[in-house]
């Protein structure tokens, strides 16, 4: 396998990783907001905590998903030319 192609298909793995990354934050988002509604509909402060301590899960993994991306741009641009 040339050095190239490797770097090619490292490059298309990692990048689904992380399309897979934002796909699951952008579910426990709508989770999120979905339980922030009926928090509110139902003015239950102790459920209302728990959304807020839940949103930290979602704060993680978008650090998580920019260091990625950091991680994956200098091979992008290596792919590039």
């Amino acid at each position: 396998m040339k050095t190239q192609d490797h770097i090619n298909k490292n490059f298309d793995s990692e990048l689904d990783r992380l399309y897979d990354e934002i796909n699951q934050m952008g579910e426990l988002a709508i989770s999120q907001l979905n339980s922030a509604i009926d928090v509110l509909n139902r003015r239950d402060s102790n459920a209302a905590a728990r959304v807020v301590v839940n949103d930290e899960a979602i704060d993680a993994l978008e650090n998580e998903i920019s260091m990625d991306v950091l991680k994956l741009a200098p091979n992008a641009a290596l792919r590039i030319s």
